[in-house]
Protein backbone atom coordinates (compact mmCIF):
# COMPACT_ATOMS: atom_id res chain seq x y z
CA UNK A 1 0.00 0.00 0.00
CA UNK A 2 1.17 3.65 -0.48
CA UNK A 3 -0.91 4.74 2.27
CA UNK A 4 1.27 6.06 5.39
CA UNK A 5 -0.36 4.30 7.61
CA UNK A 6 2.20 3.23 10.89
CA UNK A 7 -0.05 2.68 13.25
CA UNK A 8 -2.53 0.24 11.07
CA UNK A 9 -2.02 -2.87 13.21
CA UNK A 10 -2.46 -1.32 16.59
CA UNK A 11 -5.46 0.68 15.44
CA UNK A 12 -6.47 -2.77 14.01
CA UNK A 13 -6.27 -4.53 17.57
CA UNK A 14 -8.05 -1.93 19.24
CA UNK A 15 -11.04 -1.93 17.25
CA UNK A 16 -11.42 -5.86 17.47
CA UNK A 17 -11.14 -5.46 21.40
CA UNK A 18 -13.46 -2.84 21.67
CA UNK A 19 -15.85 -3.68 18.77
CA UNK A 20 -15.91 0.22 17.85
CA UNK A 21 -15.40 1.49 14.16
CA UNK A 22 -12.03 3.14 13.92
CA UNK A 23 -11.74 6.19 11.21
CA UNK A 24 -8.51 8.33 10.38
CA UNK A 25 -7.19 10.78 7.65
CA UNK A 26 -4.70 8.97 6.47
CA UNK A 27 -2.00 10.45 3.62
CA UNK A 28 -0.42 8.61 0.90
CA UNK A 29 3.16 8.20 -0.51
CA UNK A 30 1.70 11.14 -3.28
CA UNK A 31 0.61 13.57 -0.79
CA UNK A 32 -3.17 12.54 -1.41
CA UNK A 33 -5.58 12.52 1.93
CA UNK A 34 -7.92 9.17 2.78
CA UNK A 35 -10.67 8.59 5.06
CA UNK A 36 -9.39 5.31 6.25
CA UNK A 37 -12.61 3.19 8.28
CA UNK A 38 -11.87 0.29 10.36
CA UNK A 39 -15.00 -1.73 11.36
CA UNK A 40 -15.21 -5.25 13.34
CA UNK A 41 -15.97 -7.39 11.00
CA UNK A 42 -19.06 -10.49 11.94
CA UNK A 43 -19.47 -13.57 10.72
CA UNK A 44 -22.86 -14.90 9.65
CA UNK A 45 -22.66 -16.65 12.75
CA UNK A 46 -22.29 -13.56 14.39
CA UNK A 47 -18.67 -13.84 15.37
CA UNK A 48 -16.19 -11.78 15.14
CA UNK A 49 -13.64 -12.65 12.32
CA UNK A 50 -11.20 -9.81 11.71
CA UNK A 51 -11.52 -5.89 10.62
CA UNK A 52 -12.99 -4.59 7.43
CA UNK A 53 -11.01 -1.74 6.31
CA UNK A 54 -12.83 0.43 3.40
CA UNK A 55 -10.88 3.62 2.14
CA UNK A 56 -12.12 6.89 0.42
CA UNK A 57 -10.24 9.43 -1.05
CA UNK A 58 -10.86 12.85 0.31
CA UNK A 59 -8.20 14.46 -0.65
CA UNK A 60 -10.39 17.45 -2.83
CA UNK A 61 -12.46 17.89 0.37
CA UNK A 62 -9.27 18.08 2.73
CA UNK A 63 -8.12 20.53 -0.35
CA UNK A 64 -11.53 22.46 0.44
CA UNK A 65 -11.21 22.55 3.70
CA UNK A 66 -8.07 24.07 3.61
CA UNK A 67 -9.12 26.95 0.90
CA UNK A 68 -11.91 27.86 3.52
CA UNK A 69 -9.87 28.29 6.41
CA UNK A 70 -7.19 29.88 4.35
CA UNK A 71 -10.21 32.48 3.71
CA UNK A 72 -11.57 32.52 6.57
CA UNK A 73 -7.97 33.48 8.06
CA UNK A 74 -7.86 36.49 5.41
CA UNK A 75 -11.43 37.96 6.22
CA UNK A 76 -10.46 37.77 9.98
CA UNK A 77 -7.09 39.26 9.29
CA UNK A 78 -8.71 41.89 7.00
CA UNK A 79 -11.65 42.52 9.53
CA UNK A 80 -9.68 43.07 12.41
CA UNK A 81 -6.70 45.16 10.66
CA UNK A 82 -8.62 47.96 8.18
CA UNK A 83 -8.69 51.12 9.41
CA UNK A 84 -12.58 51.84 8.36
CA UNK A 85 -15.08 50.54 11.21
CA UNK A 86 -16.57 47.51 10.59
CA UNK A 87 -19.64 44.79 12.20
CA UNK A 88 -22.25 42.67 11.39
CA UNK A 89 -25.44 42.73 12.75
CA UNK A 90 -28.76 41.11 12.36
CA UNK A 91 -31.92 43.02 12.00
CA UNK A 92 -34.43 42.44 14.49
CA UNK A 93 -38.34 42.69 13.50
CA UNK A 94 -41.78 42.30 15.24
CA UNK A 95 -44.75 40.76 13.73
CA UNK A 96 -45.04 42.95 11.36
CA UNK A 97 -41.89 42.19 9.60
CA UNK A 98 -40.71 46.17 10.97
CA UNK A 99 -37.25 46.45 11.70
CA UNK A 100 -37.05 47.31 15.23
CA UNK A 101 -33.81 47.21 16.32
CA UNK A 102 -30.25 45.15 15.57
CA UNK A 103 -28.03 42.76 17.29
CA UNK A 104 -24.00 43.07 16.66
CA UNK A 105 -22.90 39.37 15.70
CA UNK A 106 -19.51 40.83 14.93
CA UNK A 107 -16.96 44.04 15.63
CA UNK A 108 -13.83 44.89 14.27
CA UNK A 109 -11.15 47.21 16.14
CA UNK A 110 -11.91 50.44 14.67
CA UNK A 111 -15.42 50.07 15.43
CA UNK A 112 -14.97 50.99 18.71
CA UNK A 113 -12.61 53.58 17.99
CA UNK A 114 -14.50 55.44 15.84
CA UNK A 115 -17.91 55.17 17.52
CA UNK A 116 -17.27 54.72 21.18
CA UNK A 117 -19.30 51.84 21.56
CA UNK A 118 -17.73 49.33 24.08
CA UNK A 119 -18.57 46.11 24.08
CA UNK A 120 -20.44 45.75 21.55
CA UNK A 121 -20.88 42.38 20.49
CA UNK A 122 -24.02 40.26 21.08
CA UNK A 123 -25.98 43.38 22.53
CA UNK A 124 -28.60 45.27 20.72
CA UNK A 125 -28.32 48.92 19.54
CA UNK A 126 -31.10 50.36 21.56
CA UNK A 127 -29.21 48.54 24.61
CA UNK A 128 -26.20 50.56 24.33
CA UNK A 129 -27.76 53.67 22.73
CA UNK A 130 -31.14 54.24 23.40
CA UNK A 131 -31.36 58.02 21.86
CA UNK A 132 -29.43 56.97 18.78
CA UNK A 133 -31.11 58.37 15.61
CA UNK A 134 -32.93 56.34 13.62
CA UNK A 135 -30.69 56.25 10.31
CA UNK A 136 -29.31 53.56 10.92
CA UNK A 137 -31.63 51.17 11.78
CA UNK A 138 -33.50 52.31 8.87
CA UNK A 139 -30.74 51.55 6.23
CA UNK A 140 -29.68 48.23 7.94
CA UNK A 141 -33.61 47.13 7.91
CA UNK A 142 -34.14 48.54 4.28
CA UNK A 143 -30.60 46.43 3.36
CA UNK A 144 -32.01 43.51 4.94
CA UNK A 145 -35.57 43.17 3.52
CA UNK A 146 -34.37 43.86 0.10
CA UNK A 147 -31.09 42.61 -0.54
CA UNK A 148 -30.15 45.96 -1.84
CA UNK A 149 -26.97 47.47 -0.88
CA UNK A 150 -27.10 51.14 0.03
CA UNK A 151 -24.12 54.12 0.64
CA UNK A 152 -25.13 57.16 2.89
CA UNK A 153 -23.74 59.80 4.92
CA UNK A 154 -24.73 60.05 8.59
CA UNK A 155 -23.92 62.76 11.07
CA UNK A 156 -23.67 61.48 14.70
CA UNK A 157 -24.83 64.78 16.40
CA UNK A 158 -23.81 63.15 20.00
CA UNK A 159 -20.27 62.86 18.67
CA UNK A 160 -20.14 65.66 16.33
CA UNK A 161 -18.50 63.24 13.77
CA UNK A 162 -19.42 62.67 9.68
CA UNK A 163 -19.19 58.80 8.46
CA UNK A 164 -19.61 57.13 5.40
CA UNK A 165 -21.58 54.17 5.08
CA UNK A 166 -21.78 51.24 3.57
CA UNK A 167 -23.95 47.97 3.81
CA UNK A 168 -25.20 44.84 2.04
CA UNK A 169 -26.60 41.83 2.75
CA UNK A 170 -24.54 38.38 3.88
CA UNK A 171 -27.14 35.75 4.61
CA UNK A 172 -30.19 34.28 3.15
CA UNK A 173 -33.00 36.83 3.44
CA UNK A 174 -34.30 35.17 6.28
CA UNK A 175 -31.05 35.43 8.67
CA UNK A 176 -31.30 39.74 7.95
CA UNK A 177 -27.53 40.01 8.33
CA UNK A 178 -25.75 42.79 7.13
CA UNK A 179 -22.38 43.57 7.10
CA UNK A 180 -21.52 47.81 7.43
CA UNK A 181 -18.21 49.53 6.72
CA UNK A 182 -17.97 53.07 7.61
CA UNK A 183 -15.21 55.22 8.02
CA UNK A 184 -14.52 58.83 9.87
CA UNK A 185 -14.72 61.48 7.15
CA UNK A 186 -14.99 64.43 9.62
CA UNK A 187 -11.94 66.35 9.00
CA UNK A 188 -12.43 66.05 5.07
CA UNK A 189 -15.87 67.31 6.07
CA UNK A 190 -14.34 70.11 8.40
CA UNK A 191 -12.43 70.81 5.75
CA UNK A 192 -14.70 71.15 2.60
CA UNK A 193 -16.67 73.53 5.24
CA UNK A 194 -13.41 75.46 5.82
CA UNK A 195 -13.16 75.63 1.59
CA UNK A 196 -16.39 77.03 1.16
CA UNK A 197 -16.41 79.50 4.20
CA UNK A 198 -13.24 80.51 3.12
CA UNK A 199 -14.75 81.40 -0.60
CA UNK A 200 -17.48 83.36 1.08
CA UNK A 201 -15.46 85.19 3.18
CA UNK A 202 -13.22 85.51 0.18
CA UNK A 203 -16.45 87.18 -1.75
CA UNK A 204 -17.60 88.96 0.98
CA UNK A 205 -13.90 90.69 1.17
CA UNK A 206 -14.02 91.37 -2.41
CA UNK A 207 -17.88 93.07 -2.33
CA UNK A 208 -15.88 95.24 0.37
CA UNK A 209 -13.14 96.32 -1.97
CA UNK A 210 -14.68 96.82 -4.16
CA UNK A 211 -17.46 99.38 -2.65
CA UNK A 212 -15.24 101.27 -1.35
CA UNK A 213 -14.26 104.79 -2.97
CA UNK A 214 -11.11 105.59 -2.01
CA UNK A 215 -8.18 103.73 -4.48
CA UNK A 216 -7.45 100.66 -2.60
CA UNK A 217 -4.91 97.80 -3.18
CA UNK A 218 -4.72 94.39 -1.68
CA UNK A 219 -1.27 93.33 -1.65
CA UNK A 220 0.84 89.96 -0.60
CA UNK A 221 3.40 89.50 1.71
CA UNK A 222 5.64 89.18 -1.60
CA UNK A 223 4.32 92.94 -1.98
CA UNK A 224 2.57 91.58 -5.39
CA UNK A 225 -0.95 92.84 -6.63
CA UNK A 226 -3.50 90.54 -5.15
CA UNK A 227 -5.76 92.55 -6.06
CA UNK A 228 -7.23 96.57 -6.70
CA UNK A 229 -10.94 98.38 -6.45
CA UNK A 230 -12.56 100.26 -9.45
CA UNK A 231 -11.38 102.97 -7.48
CA UNK A 232 -7.86 102.39 -8.10
CA UNK A 233 -8.11 101.58 -12.25
CA UNK A 234 -9.80 104.91 -12.60
CA UNK A 235 -8.09 107.40 -10.74
CA UNK A 236 -4.35 105.93 -12.38
CA UNK A 237 -5.68 104.74 -15.55
CA UNK A 238 -4.71 101.17 -15.25
CA UNK A 239 -5.99 97.70 -16.12
CA UNK A 240 -6.30 94.54 -14.69
CA UNK A 241 -3.76 92.59 -17.00
CA UNK A 242 -1.24 95.13 -16.14
CA UNK A 243 -1.75 94.86 -12.06
CA UNK A 244 -3.09 91.93 -10.96
CA UNK A 245 0.17 89.49 -10.09
CA UNK A 246 2.82 92.51 -10.26
CA UNK A 247 5.34 93.68 -7.82
CA UNK A 248 3.41 96.59 -6.85
CA UNK A 249 6.59 98.71 -7.87
CA UNK A 250 6.46 98.06 -11.35
CA UNK A 251 3.63 99.33 -11.76
CA UNK A 252 2.47 101.79 -14.43
CA UNK A 253 6.27 101.34 -15.86
CA UNK A 254 7.35 102.06 -12.49
CA UNK A 255 5.73 105.11 -11.31
CA UNK A 256 5.42 103.59 -8.20
CA UNK A 257 8.63 102.83 -6.93
CA UNK A 258 9.10 105.64 -4.58
CA UNK A 259 11.27 105.61 -1.91
CA UNK A 260 8.69 106.75 0.50
CA UNK A 261 6.27 104.08 -0.17
CA UNK A 262 9.64 101.15 -0.01
CA UNK A 263 10.23 102.94 3.54
CA UNK A 264 6.59 102.15 4.21
CA UNK A 265 6.17 98.56 3.09
CA UNK A 266 9.49 97.11 3.48
CA UNK A 267 10.39 98.83 6.97
CA UNK A 268 7.51 101.04 8.90
CA UNK A 269 5.02 98.64 8.43
CA UNK A 270 6.62 94.87 9.08
CA UNK A 271 7.16 95.93 12.78
CA UNK A 272 3.43 97.40 12.91
CA UNK A 273 0.14 96.25 12.38
CA UNK A 274 -1.58 99.52 11.33
CA UNK A 275 -0.10 102.31 9.78
CA UNK A 276 -2.34 105.91 9.33
CA UNK A 277 -1.88 109.03 7.34
CA UNK A 278 1.57 108.29 5.78
CA UNK A 279 2.09 111.19 4.03
CA UNK A 280 3.37 110.38 0.13
CA UNK A 281 4.54 113.17 -2.31
CA UNK A 282 5.20 111.62 -6.01
CA UNK A 283 4.61 112.95 -10.10
CA UNK A 284 2.15 110.74 -11.74
CA UNK A 285 3.25 110.95 -15.36
CA UNK A 286 -0.58 110.42 -16.15
CA UNK A 287 -2.15 112.67 -13.28
CA UNK A 288 0.40 115.17 -12.31
CA UNK A 289 1.98 115.90 -9.09
CA UNK A 290 -0.34 114.23 -5.90
CA UNK A 291 -0.39 114.09 -2.36
CA UNK A 292 -1.82 111.17 -0.95
CA UNK A 293 -2.60 109.52 2.91
CA UNK A 294 -1.73 106.32 2.58
CA UNK A 295 -3.14 104.31 5.28
CA UNK A 296 -2.20 100.00 5.74
CA UNK A 297 -3.27 97.57 7.66
CA UNK A 298 -1.54 93.91 7.98
CA UNK A 299 -3.99 91.40 7.74
CA UNK A 300 -3.85 87.44 9.41
CA UNK A 301 -5.25 84.59 7.91
CA UNK A 302 -5.79 81.48 9.67
CA UNK A 303 -4.00 78.53 9.19
CA UNK A 304 -0.92 78.53 6.74
CA UNK A 305 -2.28 80.86 4.45
CA UNK A 306 -0.16 84.01 3.54
CA UNK A 307 -1.18 87.49 5.26
CA UNK A 308 -2.03 89.87 2.94
CA UNK A 309 -1.23 93.99 3.19
CA UNK A 310 -4.49 96.34 2.77
CA UNK A 311 -3.47 99.91 1.31
CA UNK A 312 -6.03 102.53 0.93
CA UNK A 313 -5.12 105.94 -0.70
CA UNK A 314 -7.04 109.13 0.01
CA UNK A 315 -6.21 112.35 -2.14
CA UNK A 316 -5.14 115.26 -0.14
CA UNK A 317 -3.28 117.17 -3.07
CA UNK A 318 -4.48 120.81 -2.29
CA UNK A 319 -5.49 120.55 1.06
CA UNK A 320 -4.30 119.48 4.43
CA UNK A 321 -5.44 115.95 6.08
Amino acid sequence: STLRYDTLIEDCKQVLASLIPREKEIRDMDGRWHMVRLMPYRTAANVIDGVVMTIMNVDRIKQAEAALRESEDLYHTLFEEVDEGCCIVEVLVDEHEKPVDYRFLEVNPAFQEQTGLAGAKGKRMRELAPDRREDWLDACGRVALTGEAVRFTHHAAQMNRWFEVYAARISLPEQRRVAVLFSDVTRRRRAEKGEADALVSRDLFQGIVQTIRLPLLVLGTDLRVVSVNEAFYRTFAERPDQTEGRLVYELGNGQWDMPALRQLLEDILPGREVMTDFRVEHEFPDIGRRTFLLNARRLRREGDEPGLILLALEDVTGGEA
